[in-house]
């Protein structure tokens, strides 16, 4: 059955007006949206995430970088090995070294015994005495863990019992007390974001402290472990080095994150 004109009509007006509550609730909406403060993404966050991500697929210890620039490079050329090491070696110059053992010495939870050895190892980096660099910072690793260990113990500070067994078994850590296991839990009482601890103790644990026999990890990495034993052979490049070189970097950085949370508790 056809409808009349009077009911045609009142069909018109309801559906005009049902289009216009729609019209006016779309603005009320998009004048709500214009209202809510936008959050931006600064663009140096976004590099510094970019920038991280691309060194864990490198796998280079630069983690804790903070040179805009070289973060910028790095990323426009991640998918370059060639031009990646260029980059690195360029800007690990001696200026970037003598500067980085300055900073060991300031250090208030290292050795200072170590320090000698250090610099004749970093010396010998710079003769391209590769070998013998690579093996003596290999051998000083767990030490440094230890002497950062023991600072968090005169500080007391430390990782109670559940987060330590959290952490054990998150890293399929048998003993998340030893040197390894000490490496793991400094990680995470810095105040460094979650994102990038996760990226430095992988790297650390999975590479460097591995007991891998696989050959292409030796080919970039220098493992602790097979070169003290005497396994690793190949260890004498200018790559294995300064990785050498830049793990002791890393792990005497974190050292200094861990001060500020000392800092900070003591202020509080």
């Amino acid at each position: 059955m056809n409808k009349d004109n009077n009911e045609l009509n009142n069909d018109y007006i309801d559906i005009k007006g049902a289009i216009a509550a729609i019209s006016q609730f779309a603005q009320a909406l998009r004048e709500t949206y214009n209202k809510i403060p936008k959050i931006e993404i600064a663009p140096e966050m976004m590099l510094g995430t970019s920038y991280i991500m691309a060194l864990r697929e490198l796998k280079y210890p630069l983690f804790l970088e903070t040179n805009i620039n070289f973060k910028r490079e790095i990323v426009e050329n991640k998918n370059n090995s060639n031009n990646i090491q260029k980059i690195i070696n360029k800007y690990i110059n001696d200026d970037y070294l003598n500067n980085m053992l300055k900073k060991w010495h300031s250090s208030s939870c290292i050795n200072k015994e170590r320090l000698s050895i250090f610099e004749e190892a970093v010396e010998l980096h710079r003769k391209k005495y590769y070998y013998a660099c690579t093996s003596m910072m290999m051998c000083q690793l767990y030490g440094v863990i230890i002497d950062i260990y023991r600072y968090l113990d005169k500080n007391d500070i430390e990782i109670d019992d559940e987060s330590k067994a959290k952490l054990a078994n998150k890293y399929n850590m048998t003993n998340i007390d030893s040197e390894k296991g000490k490496f793991i839990q400094m990680a995470f009482i810095t105040d460094l974001g979650y994102i990038i601890k996760e990226v430095i103790v992988e790297y650390i644990k999975e590479d460097v402290l591995s007991s891998s026999d696989s050959k292409s990890r030796w080919e970039h990495q220098p493992l602790r472990n097979k070169i003290c034993h005497g396994d690793q052979l190949n260890y004498g490049t200018e790559e294995h080095s300064l990785k050498a070189i830049l793990c002791i970097d890393l792990l005497v950085k974190l050292g200094e994150c861990i001060k500020s949370v000392v800092d900070n508790l003591d202020e509080n």
